[in-house]
């Protein structure tokens, strides 16, 4: 009976861990694909900014 109840208890504890790692993995990759979308709109922007910088520097230059 006491078995019984361990076994019962660990695979309660083993498939609530599994449960949590599971989720914390799918949150992470959530926040990650996120961040990744955020940054790459970031990196759009900023492209674009030094790229008119870039322009307005050479035209400095060549003026």
């Amino acid at each position: 009976m006491v078995k019984f109840i361990l076994y019962l208890g660990f695979n309660f504890c083993k498939t609530l861990n599994d449960i949590i790692i599971i989720g914390l993995t799918v949150f992470i990759r959530k926040k990650i694909s996120f961040l990744i979308s955020k940054k790459h709109i970031f990196n759009i922007f900023f492209d674009k900014i030094i790229k008119k910088n870039r322009f307005v520097n050479c035209s400095i230059v060549s003026f």
